[in-house]
């Protein structure tokens, strides 16, 4: 049995989506499985995806959608769902992965019995060369993600993650259209609450690509969207209302200070 299931939901992607999966098959671990959930693509996504199934490693799986879910959260359940692994790792089918993220961060994970932990990630346009980006050998820093501190600012990019399978398969992410690209955000703070243990490691292991065309490029409709994730935290945690806006301001604070950095994209984040 694989010891992570790659999850990647897939919708009208053929730009990119075979860079994405090369970032995979390149892993210096190779104990994995990859889920490939297309949505209902209406160009050669799916045809793409086939052709790496074809001649790929049979460990690779292809989900077709009959139809569109207008977000990922259900295409990344029915990943979930399928997946055989006692580890899950979510991955955008517009990003990229470093060689040795799985190989680094599950070594971490299972040698300080760590369930839940992501990375930091560098952000890139089209032109990005990733045999540019080298990371020293060494002892990689770590630091440990609390729920309070989540809910000021979103650090967890939903592409960096890998988590133990049991502490989020009776969570999954929510598919109300009210949620859609914040539903990430929302799961972490779910995953938290229940005093699971989250640790980042410093290292940029994710290639996080910057797209005009991404679901969550607008700021007002992405900030609002926000707002309901913490409204709904406080309503859950019997915390009051304007609780909530506080930590909304924290987090409009911190979406300004990040948008100074997007095209710094040797700065880790």
């Amino acid at each position: 049995m694989s010891q992570v299931s790659i999850i990647i939901p897939c919708y009208n992607c053929e730009k990119f989506i075979g860079q994405t999966i090369e970032s995979v098959l390149a892993q210096t671990y190779t104990n994995w499985e990859l889920i490939l959930v297309d949505d209902k693509s209406d160009d050669k996504t799916l045809d793409i995806l086939n052709k790496f199934k074809a001649k790929g490693p049979e460990r690779i799986k292809v989900l077709p959608l009959e139809e569109n879910s207008k977000g990922p959260a259900r295409p990344r359940n029915i990943g979930l769902k399928r997946a055989a692994s006692p580890y899950v790792a979510f991955l955008d089918s517009d990003d990229a992965w470093h060689p040795q993220k799985l190989e680094w961060q599950l070594e971490f994970m299972q040698r300080e019995n760590i369930p839940f932990s992501c990375t930091q990630r560098i952000c890139f346009d089209d032109k990005i060369d990733f045999d540019g980006f080298r990371l020293e050998p060494g002892p990689l820093k770590t630091k440990e993600v609390f729920y309070g501190q989540l809910l000021k600012k979103n650090i967890i990019s939903c592409s960096s993650v890998i988590v133990e399978k049991r502490h989020i398969q009776n969570l999954g992410f929510k598919e109300e259209p009210s949620f859609v690209a914040v539903e990430d955000y929302a799961l972490w703070l779910n995953i938290l609450k229940k005093d699971v243990k989250c640790f980042k490691i410093m290292a940029p292991l994710l290639f996080y690509r910057l797209s005009k065309n991404s679901i969550s490029s607008e700021k007002i409709t992405m900030a609002l969207k926000t707002r309901n994730v913490l409204h709904a935290q406080m309503q859950e945690t019997s915390k009051p209302k304007w609780l909530g806006n506080y930590y909304w301001i924290n987090n409009l604070a911190h979406s300004a200070i990040n948008a100074l950095f997007k095209k710094a994209y040797k700065k880790p984040l």
